[in-house]
């Protein structure tokens, strides 16, 4: 698995556990998780956040969304389903953005996130690769990463959604770039005055 693959696994599992896709054996499991909503209500949230954030980064940046994905929430030491599914969806920002800029990018990122309503539960303020995960009273988690060189991250999910029953309940989405040799590119290429330099 290549590091863009790996980086869209790791953001996706990131997501997971800030809006508590996953749970563990032991006590807890006595708890039954209600959806919070269906997969369309948590589409519609979802989206909302993803555009709020990219239009709060000013000036504006370029961007490719992967498809939404719905993993399956287990229950138990053998894991059985629980009838709730996580629903994440990644946006990754195809503008360059230069080392020095990080700080004013989360910084327009984390002040929209707290204008929404959101509690900051997480900050990561490692100078090469930061990231801050916030969440909703209401199950909406979102998270944003900034790997090497300069990829930027946006991830969010709703943890207990009603089963859609697929993992793609919205469809295969928008293709993400390609490489000369047809392999997912999800390195920054678009170079702006601001964001590069």
């Amino acid at each position: 698995m290549n590091h863009r693959a790996l980086r869209a696994v790791a953001a996706l599992a990131v997501t997971a556990l800030l809006v508590g896709g996953c749970s563990s054996a032991g006590a807890d499991t006595e708890k039954k998780r209600t959806p919070s909503m269906d997969a369309s209500e948590a589409r519609t949230k979802i989206d909302a956040l993803l555009d709020g954030t990219t239009k709060a980064i000013v000036p504006a940046v370029q961007f490719s969304d992967d498809a939404y994905t719905s993993s399956e929430n287990t229950e138990g030491m053998n894991d059985r389903p629980d009838g709730t599914t996580h629903l994440s969806k990644n946006r990754y920002v195809m503008t360059k953005v230069s080392q020095a800029k990080y700080g004013a990018l989360l910084g327009l990122v984390e002040r929209y996130w707290k204008a929404q309503g959101y509690t900051i539960t997480s900050v990561n303020s490692d100078d090469r690769m930061p990231a801050i995960d916030a969440q909703a009273g209401d199950g909406v988690g979102v998270h944003i990463q900034i790997g090497f060189p300069g990829n930027v991250t946006l991830s969010a999910g709703v943890g207990a959604v009603k089963d859609p029953q697929t993992r793609y309940p919205f469809g295969p989405g928008t293709p993400l770039p390609t490489d000369a040799k047809g392999n997912q590119d999800l390195l920054p290429k678009v170079d702006d005055p601001f964001w590069s330099h």
